[in-house]
């Protein structure tokens, strides 16, 4: 029996003139680092709102612009209300446009859109624009109709407009929230934004919510979307830790975020449709205070009439 020996190649793509493993660790480690720096992956941001009233933020999501089923009338007066209210600021919870491209489990909801995917892409970099000149949009989370686009292309194209504005997460994400005349005198509030939650019970709708803060953080605002079914608690937790300045718990605000589209079929099918509901926490700055509202007007209204209260007392 004879045996042959393999004799690799010395030339270009041999091992004797090819880069070591070291090299090509190296290699791989400055490709990640343009990735990132050309793509970030934020799990956590910062972000700071110098005032000295306290700070209204909307959080919102499933608008599912391109549906037929979306109340583009409510949409349309909510978006003017931010237009005409700088101080208002926004955070978005996914699912903004309704992206579908193409067949999925039916051709329903592909046919039942007004108006084509490319459309909806053209309508939130509108959007996007009226954000960024206020300065409106305080964070995005990424929904699972966002990731429509990297199911066909690789890419999720709703991201990458929404993150010309603020920063994008996918599907969930922390914003350390600093409120006030200066960093060093703000008050600091830590949100958790998720689209989807981890659960969900018929029964209590902020179950969602409250597993997040229970597993994940116990964070002083936790907010989520998809089911399209609105519902707000809030009450006090870990006082202990708040009392010894470990920079936690006390008085917390969950929130179940409704939709715009609360006509659509999908919904009404499996379960009992959508409702509106964009709910809006007051942050007092300098000092860890919260009081949520409805909607934006309400919050407006209580921040003048403190000031009045103030006025004439």
């Amino acid at each position: 029996m004879t045996s042959t020996k393999r004799i690799l190649p010395k030339g270009d793509d041999g091992p004797a003139a090819g880069a070591t493993l070291d090299e090509l660790f190296e290699h791989l480690k400055e490709h990640v680092e343009i990735e990132n720096k050309v793509f970030p992956r934020n799990d956590v941001v910062e972000v700071f709102i110098k005032t000295d009233r306290p700070l209204p933020i909307v959080f919102s999501a499933d608008w599912h612009v391109g549906s037929s089923g979306t109340d583009y009338t409510a949409l349309q007066a909510d978006l003017a209300f931010l237009a005409a209210h700088p101080e208002v600021k926004l955070a978005l919870l996914g699912d903004i446009c309704d992206n579908y491209g193409t067949s999925f489990k039916s051709s329903q909801p592909v046919l039942d859109q007004v108006c084509s995917p490319k459309m909806q892409r053209q309508i939130l970099v509108r959007m996007v624009e009226q954000f960024s000149k206020n300065d409106t949009l305080v964070a995005a989370v990424g929904g699972n109709h966002e990731l429509r686009d990297e199911h066909l292309m690789g890419e999720n194209t709703f991201s990458a407009i929404l993150s010309k504005a603020a920063c994008v997460f996918d599907n969930q994400g922390i914003v350390v929230l600093l409120v006030g005349r200066t960093r060093a005198t703000a008050a600091k509030y830590v949100l958790l934004l998720a689209h989807k939650p981890p659960s969900r019970s018929a029964g209590d709708k902020l179950s969602g919510a409250k597993k997040l803060y229970s597993t994940k953080l116990a964070a002083s605002c936790i907010c989520s979307a998809h089911f399209h079914d609105p519902g707000i608690t809030q009450d006090t937790h870990y006082n202990t830790a708040r009392e010894m300045g470990l920079g936690y718990g006390g008085r917390r605000i969950l929130l179940s975020l409704g939709t715009y589209c609360t006509d659509d079929i999908f919904s009404k099918r499996h379960w009992n449709g959508g409702q509106l509901g964009s709910p809006t926490v007051l942050f007092w700055p300098g000092e860890y205070r919260m009081e949520v509202f409805s909607s934006a007007p309400d919050a407006l209204i209580y921040r003048e009439g403190m000031r009045h209260w103030k006025v004439t007392k």
